[in-house]
């Protein structure tokens, strides 16, 4: 059986962080970094999804 070494996160503590950050990012109106969090969000959401 193959060992599985993922880190456990607390899935809330982690969307509360993004969230916190992302709005710190909207009122800087500082758009480069949101869409870098937002590509990076999605990139490990799909990348999760694969088998």
């Amino acid at each position: 059986m193959e060992e599985n070494n993922q880190v456990v996160i607390d899935v809330n503590k982690a969307k509360a962080a993004v969230l916190d950050y992302l709005m710190t990012k909207i009122m800087e109106k500082d758009f480069d970094s949101i869409a870098a969090v937002a590509g990076d969000v999605l990139n490990k959401v799909l990348e999760t999804g694969k088998s």
